[in-house]
Formats: structure tokens, C-alpha cells, sequence
């Protein structure tokens, strides 16, 4: 394979000689994506760009080439940790973009020569991805490999993996600031989930490593997305859910605090983790750990209650920042509106911030600033969008006044 492209002052013979230069293609995002390739392809080089800058080294380099790949030169290593490099953004990349990657998802080759002006491209396969995979310990890529072999399966011989579930979408739902009366945060929501786990006496590791890759994902996803706002100018919060059932087993919160740890600082006062998926009667001790172990990383940290667990004792004085309620169905849970109450009653008593998310009738809105919550959140407030946009202005009245999804709104 050969690209035709003026690179004579980029790829210089000594890099060639040393293998530093590759290109990690676009063509599997771009068939997974499907119609929405056009749609994306602008974000989609944004987050690649993001990622690039992040990781690679002061004397390094990238170059966008045609519609669906990116040149990476990196002088300051050598080849297999430049192609290692390489292969840990394309993951970190697919992951944000849907959720999950497997070994056939990465499309990488090396540069191995550049006469008239072609770049001539070796790509690099399945065995050596692994490899390189093992090396440098990106699980999910080996992982199933490793279980085939011990079984004796023929998943090496295939050309592709295909997951068994939808990979999850990731969007972000308008937050409304009632005191101020402006969008001022958004909410990461996801689309065709990855089962979630729930508290049990016997874990399911799989479950349990499909909700971790779901919330990286969505984290990389998230942060990428802030990344790119504060870069342009805008200013808003990003509030991340986070599932107790993965950040209460040790290994998942190492991952966490891992992931959370490669994170830019400046982006921890813009961002705001939400702990949710909480069962009934989690001690009061527990609660404070599970806090203090992402508290480092943000502005803030909030505790999502199902209703009915609103005026737990459990849930004062743990180090938190917040309550909320997360709607996640149309049909309003019974005694709803008593719950809200209660959360505007607690929060106020105890000095922390309330939020209501997924609400989506006028109705609830209603009770919800009847109540005094701080933050309301839901397709009341605006449809979930691709890409957040900077706080802006809006007050009650405006919207009242817009068309609500299946209804007219009323003057209240």
C-alpha cells in the first residue's frame, strides 16, 4: 500500500531506519460509525488530535493524511515503543468512541520507505498487535486472545471480533442551575449499556469488566470532549456517573484512580462524579471510602439516591458535595414528588447541593423547583447533544415557553 503526499521535510531516512514513523488508520471507525461518519468525522479528528498532543513528546509529531488515517513520527523513541505508543492511542480512541475494542478493531502500519513521494505502508498484524498489547499491558486486547488459545479456538485465523453486545453511544444532557438560571453543566449519558452489575455475594467478572470499560470509556470520552470546550473558550461542569458496584471492588477503583490520575489537573475544577447504582444500607464508613477515593480528582463529588433511600442517615457527613435523583424512565416512580421534597429538605439541612436529573415533563420540574433543588437535568431542559457547548443563560420562563418532547409547555 502506498499514499501519494509531499513528506520530504517530515519522514526523514534515519526515522524510517529506526521504525518511528506510522500511521494509525480510521477506516474500522468509520465502518463501526456508519452514517454517522460524516456527521462525527470533525470530533472524531479532535479527539485523535487531543489524544495525540496528550501523549506524545515535545520533539514528536502527527499529520492528518486523506480522510481516514494520521501520520505519527516520533523521534524520541524508538520502534516498538512508537508503534506501542501508537497502538494505545488508537485504543484509547476506539474506546471513547464506542465504549469497546477488540485486537481486529486497530488498524496500524509502519512506514517503510517514501520514494516518489509514496509513502509505502506495511501493516501490522494481528500477532504483533497482541504483542505489542502484552507488552504493554492493554488487557482488553490479548485477554480473549490468551482465552482462545488455551482453548484451542481458531480466533487467531479470524479478521475480526464482534462483540456480543451494542457498543454504548455517549452523549451529555443539559444540567440546569436554578439560583443562577443558566446551563451551566452536563451530564454524560450512555446509550445501549453494557449490562450493569448490581450488588451481589457473587460477582460475575465479566459484568464486572464490561461496566469498567463502559465508564473508562465514557470518561475518556467525557474529558476529551471538556479538553476540546476549555481549549475554545468555553466554560462548563461535567458531571460523570460512576457505578458503586465498579469503584467499590479494589481493582476497579485502582483503575479508576489510575485513569483519574492521567488526567490534565486543569481539568479537575470542571469536573463532578456522580456515585450511583447505591442498594440500600451501605454503612456510613463505606460510603466516606468510596468518596475520598475520587475526591482528589474533581471539583466535586455526589451521591445518587433511589427513591426511598432519600433520608438515609448513611448518606450524611461522608465527604460529599451533593444528592441527586436519577430519573431513567418517562413513567415518574410512585411518591416521586415526596422524594424531591425530601432531597430539597436534606440538602438545605445539611449545607450540600441537590440535583434531579431525567426529568422531562413540566410536571416534575415543577415539583422539583417547588422543592428548592439546586440543578435540574433532562430533556425538560434540552435534548442530550454530541457535544456540549458553553454555560449560557436560560431562564424559567424561556423554558416554559419552548415545545417540551410530547407536550406544550404552560405558563406556570
Amino acid at each position: 500500500m502506498s499514499i501519494e503526499l509531499d513528506l520530504k521535510s517530515v519522514v526523514s531516512p534515519a526515522l524510517l531506519k529506526r521504525g518511528c514513523i506510522n500511521v494509525i488508520g480510521l477506516e474500522t471507525v468509520r465502518q463501526q460509525t456508519g452514517a454517522r461518519w460524516e456527521k462525527m468525522r470533525d470530533s472524531i479528528y479532535a479527539r485523535l488530535e487531543a489524544l495525540l498532543s496528550h501523549k506524545l513528546g515535545p520533539s514528536d509529531f502527527f499529520i492528518r493524511l486523506g480522510e481516514a488515517a494520521y501520520l505519527v513520527a516520533t523521534p524520541s523513541s524508538d520502534g516498538d515503543d512508537s508503534r506501542l505508543t501508537c497502538l494505545k492511542i488508537a485504543y484509547e480512541l476506539h474506546c471513547s468512541l464506542l465504549g469497546a475494542c477488540s485486537v481486529g478493531d486497530i488498524s496500524l502500519s509502519r512506514v517503510t520507505a517514501d520514494r516518489a513521494n509514496q509513502l509505502e505502508l506495511c501493516a501490522i498484524d494481528r500477532p504483533e498487535i497482541v504483542e505489542l498489547a502484552i507488552r504493554g499491558g492493554v488487557e482488553d486486547l490479548y485477554r480473549d486472545i490468551a482465552e482462545a488459545a488455551a482453548s484451542h479456538s481458531p480466533l487467531l485465523a479470524t479478521t475480526h471480533v464482534v462483540p456480543v453486545e451494542a457498543p454504548p453511544v455517549f452523549q451529555f444532557s443539559p444540567v440546569w442551575d436554578a439560583p443562577n438560571q443558566a446551563v451551566t453543566a452536563y451530564r454524560l449519558e450512555t446509550e445501549n449499556r453494557l449490562p450493569a452489575m448490581r450488588s451481589s455475594t457473587a460477582i460475575d467478572r465479566s459484568v464486572f469488566r464490561n461496566d469498567l470499560k463502559v465508564f473508562l470509556g465514557g470518561l475518556a470520552h467525557a474529558t476529551r470532549m471538556l479538553t476540546i470546550g476549555l481549549r475554545a473558550g468555553g466554560r462548563y461542569l461535567m458531571i460523570i456517573p460512576i457505578s458503586r458496584d465498579v469503584l467499590g471492588v479494589p481493582s476497579g477503583r485502582m483503575e479508576i484512580a489510575g485513569a483519574m490520575r492521567n488526567l490534565s489537573s486543569e481539568l479537575r475544577p470542571f469536573m463532578v462524579f456522580e456515585i450511583a447504582d447505591l442498594p440500600l444500607g451501605v454503612p456510613q464508613s463505606r460510603m466516606s471510602d468510596l468518596v475520598c477515593a475520587i475526591r482528589p480528582f474533581c471539583r466535586a463529588v455526589t451521591i445518587d439516591l433511589a427513591p426511598g433511600q432519600v433520608d438515609h442517615v448513611n448518606y450524611a457527613n461522608v465527604g460529599h458535595q451533593g444528592l441527586s435523583i436519577a430519573l431513567n424512565s418517562s413513567i415518574a416512580p410512585p411518591g416521586i414528588h415526596d422524594e424531591i421534597a425530601k432531597l430539597g429538605a436534606m440538602t438545605r439541612r445539611q449545607g450540600l447541593r441537590s440535583m434531579v436529573t431525567g426529568i422531562q415533563t413540566l410536571d416534575l420540574a415543577r415539583a422539583a423547583r417547588r422543592a428548592g433543588v439546586n440543578h435540574i437535568g433532562g430533556a425538560f431542559v434540552g435534548p442530550d447533544v454530541e457535544i456540549p457547548q458553553p454555560m449560557r443563560r436560560l431562564s424559567w420562563d424561556e423554558m416554559l415557553n419552548r415545545e417540551a418532547p410530547g407536550e406544550r409547555r404552560k405558563a406556570s
